[in-house]
């Protein structure tokens, strides 16, 4: 038999198959990189736009005093959940309540009205008998407790049969009553 010695030097052939596959990574590397370039999308120029403009609310009006002199009505509804602020004379009410030169028509009540309502002291009386608890805190001395003690003494008594019967409410004494005696009734 022949001799079977291989005439190339030993691990030529793993030197060749690895020569082969490196050159073929590094041009499929190259190929691809232009592949993938080409296929890149192009910058766009743009500009960024503000938002579109949006309306503005209508100014509210803003309520005025009423004068002295100038006769009112006030319209009140039943379903009335008031909060109080007085500045300078007059109270402010966030309810559907609203107080009219006499002779205007009430407006509809769908939506709350802001109002104004003179303090007793501009020639209104407060009807201890009928005021909710902003009339009444609208009295000198009256803050929310005394109010509240007033309807619910009203709730349990009755209606006060005079303006002395006040006295009964706890928080109202004889010097309290002397300030209300000409901003009160009960008619």
């Amino acid at each position: 038999m022949a001799d079977t010695t291989d005439p190339r030097p030993p691990g030529r052939g793993k030197l060749v198959a690895l020569t082969v596959l490196v050159t073929t990574l590094f041009w499929t590397v190259i190929w691809g990189g232009f592949a993938l370039a080409r296929g890149r999308p192009q910058p766009t120029a743009f500009a960024v736009q503000p938002p579109p403009a949006t309306a503005t609310p209508a100014p509210t009006p803003t309520p005025v005093p009423v004068a002295e002199d100038t006769p009112t009505v006030v319209v009140s509804t039943p379903t009335s959940t008031a909060t109080t602020t007085t500045r300078a004379g007059v109270v402010a009410l966030d309810t559907p309540d609203t107080v009219l030169p006499t002779g205007e028509a009430p407006a509809t009540a769908a939506s709350p009205i802001t109002s104004t309502l003179p303090v007793p002291d501009a020639g209104l009386l407060i009807n201890i008998n009928t005021a909710n608890a902003v009339e009444l805190e609208t009295l000198p001395g009256i803050g929310p407790k005394t109010a509240e003690a007033i309807i619910a003494h009203r709730a349990e008594h009755g209606p006060f049969a005079t303006i002395d019967a006040l006295t009964d409410v706890k928080g109202v004494g004889p010097a309290t009553l002397e300030k209300l005696r000409a901003l009160i009734t009960t008619d």
